[in-house]
């Protein structure tokens, strides 16, 4: 898709906190001296984050997410946000970690998904807070998904299913030319 605005390496650091923050199973959902930023993201939403609560997002993401960010931003890409149509989720590869390479050994996003559920839609558009993180080596893809497996899953899911509202997803792309080098990109170890 087009409308590809560059954004700030900061504010994709901030959104890869929103959605941890609101999940049960990663690091930073499971923080409880971060319950009042979990609180006030469930009862409000982003909008009703402070400055203070994205600094502390931001920094609590680079921290617990190191081993994964710290080697994507030494590969210094431009960060855009945008918005992809559900074909271009469904042909992105998994990042190399291995109980998702053995769940889906192709290492694509759309076998890692799993089949939809038979009744209620399962991707929620208005609940969704943060925007899914990918990285190519162009706007053009192809895509690595870096953050929001849940999102895409439900809404690749729903795809499937004939649920899914058509609309393209919004997302925070990053672009780096050598982004086949991101360790978390590469083949699968033995």
């Amino acid at each position: 898709m087009s409308n590809w605005t560059q954004t700030a390496e900061a504010r994709v650091i901030r959104e890869w906190g929103l959605a941890e923050i609101v999940s049960p199973t990663a690091p930073l959902g499971a923080m409880p001296e971060l319950a009042s930023v979990r609180a006030r993201v469930r009862t409000t939403g982003r909008e009703g984050l402070t400055e203070a609560d994205w600094q502390i997002l931001e920094g609590e993401a680079r921290r617990t997410r190191a081993p994964m960010i710290d080697p994507l931003l030494r590969l210094a890409p431009d960060w855009y946000e945008g918005e992809l149509l559900i074909e271009d989720l469904v042909v992105a590869r998994i990042i190399n970690y291995q109980p998702f390479v053995e769940n889906a050994p192709s290492r694509r996003l759309d076998d890692f998904c799993g089949q939809p559920t038979r009744d209620a839609a399962e991707f929620d558009r208005p609940a969704m807070n943060a925007r899914p993180i990918l990285l190519g080596s162009s706007l053009a893809g192809p895509w690595c998904l870096v953050e929001g497996y849940g999102r895409c899953c439900r809404a690749i899911r729903d795809h499937r299913a004939g649920r899914f509202d058509g609309q393209p997803i919004p997302v925070i792309a990053g672009v780096a030319p050598r982004a086949t080098e991101w360790h978390w990109w590469g083949p699968v170890s033995p």
